[in-house]
């Protein structure tokens, strides 16, 4: 099983991953990642090139590849369940982590991020509702959602890390 962690953009994805992978020396990926060494460019720069429908196929593809490698703990990309592919196979998942984090603190993270063309080349209106349109998106491929805009990487990562080792001993019963 992997820890997988979804939500929106500047949602504190891959810092959470990093935090946990540090904390508990496991390995990590973050799709973005795999993605720019794979095209051997950053995923902003592919995500313009290619356009959103063909990079949510090469994500899908990342996120497949990250689950058969079994990797311990997986960050993805804030779109990732925009495509159904991507939905269906985060939903059959036991340990997706919706990172949830308000509008307001997202927008604060990812405003000057060049590397983030959906942020940049839309309104903050337009990703208000882009936000709100996937927020059951993410609510319902995660089987928790964890509060995240208050607290520090460490308190989330040890909070996820916890409620993921509940969730597995409970297996073994």
């Amino acid at each position: 099983m992997s820890i997988i962690l979804i939500g929106f953009m500047g949602a504190g994805k891959t810092t959470i991953a990093k935090t946990l992978a540090t904390q508990y020396q496991l390995p990590m990926v973050d799709t973005d990642q795999l993605l720019s060494r794979k095209y051997q460019q950053p995923t902003g720069k592919l995500f313009t090139a290619i356009g959103e429908a063909k990079f949510r196929e090469v994500e899908f593809q990342a996120l497949k590849m990250a689950l058969q490698a079994n990797t311990p703990i997986i960050a993805t990309g804030g779109g990732i369940i925009e495509y159904q592919k991507s939905w269906q196979l985060l939903a059959e998942q036991n340990d997706v982590f919706w990172l949830d984090v308000d509008f307001a603190t997202c927008w604060q993270r990812i405003a000057n991020d060049s590397n983030r063309p959906v942020a940049q080349q839309n309104s903050p209106v337009t990703l208000l509702a882009r936000y709100q349109n996937r927020k059951r998106r993410y609510q319902s491929a995660a089987n928790y959602t964890i509060t995240a805009a208050n607290q520090s990487p460490l308190a989330l990562a040890s909070q996820i890390w916890a409620l993921q080792t509940t969730l597995r001993s409970s297996k073994k019963f």
